[in-house]
């Protein structure tokens, strides 16, 4: 897959590699990557810490997922036919797409996931989580590696 709606997958991972530079917060260990975010790959080809950083910032990874095609960037109400508007809700997927428009003085109030529509619907990890597995397995990580990854990354997000 080269590009996702007219847009060069090197140029949206360039793009993102630039926003999750600026939010990260490098280990002292890596700082000598801080001046020009090295650490983060060659512009446009993902490693894995870009990959494990964007997942960690839910705001920036569902912008990312709706820009590649893999989230949904607009919905229509199945009750009244109406657009529907992405609303923030303290849930683990951080929002959720919600009909305001009003039928005979009454909101429609119809919600659907964020997930809705994708191949992240079916299942109960996080979007992040699918996403780092998924990068994970399609750069060829075994078993062995993916389960050291992910336990760095759970004691990381808990020590760093």
């Amino acid at each position: 897959m080269d590009s996702v709606n007219s847009i060069p997958m090197t140029q949206l991972v360039k793009e993102y590699q630039q926003n999750v530079w600026q939010k990260v917060s490098v280990p002292r260990a890596f700082s000598s990557c801080r001046k020009d975010g090295a650490l983060m790959g060659e512009p446009g080809v993902a490693k894995v810490i870009f990959v494990y950083e964007l997942c960690k910032t839910p705001d920036l990874l569902h912008e990312f997922l709706r820009k590649a095609g893999l989230l949904k960037k607009d919905l229509t109400c199945a009750k009244c036919n109406s657009p529907m508007k992405l609303r923030s809700k303290d849930i683990n997927d951080g929002a959720v797409w919600t009909c305001r428009n009003r039928i005979n003085k009454k909101e429609c109030g119809l919600q659907k996931s964020v997930r809705f529509g994708s191949w992240f619907s079916c299942s109960k990890l996080t979007m992040g989580e699918i996403f780092f597995l998924t990068y994970l397995i399609v750069k060829g990580y075994g078993t062995d590696k993916i389960l050291f990854v992910a336990t760095f990354s759970l004691l990381n997000s808990f020590w760093l």
